[in-house]
């Protein structure tokens, strides 16, 4: 009695035929759709932990803290910067936060 066994290295079940590469094709496109979902969720997690991180400077007296600790140079810089607007500044302070102070 002679007894033979298929072996078939394809996850697809079916050797080189139609089948067979759709099935390929549908394993690849899972494990590509995995890897993506991994890789956003990677990046939802960074981004979340750098928001956390830079909000973290704000937490005691919120922006408006922020902003009063700054010396007259660095208020300066940031006025001329855009980064905050004449409604920001501090009371007590010129309009312009750059008068009496000597840029290099």
């Amino acid at each position: 009695m002679r007894v033979e066994v298929k072996t078939s290295l394809s996850w697809g079940g079916g050797g080189g035929g139609r089948a067979g590469r759709i099935a390929r094709h549908e394993l690849v496109m899972q494990k590509t759709q995995m890897q993506r979902a991994a890789l956003l969720f990677c990046l939802g997690l960074l981004a979340s932990g750098l928001s956390q991180t830079s909000a973290r400077a704000f937490d005691d007296d919120g922006f408006e803290g922020w902003v009063k600790s700054r010396n007259p140079a660095e208020l300066c810089e940031l006025f001329l910067s855009g980064m905050i607007d004449d409604e920001d500044l501090p009371s007590g302070r010129a309009q312009d936060p750059c008068v009496g102070v000597h840029n290099k």
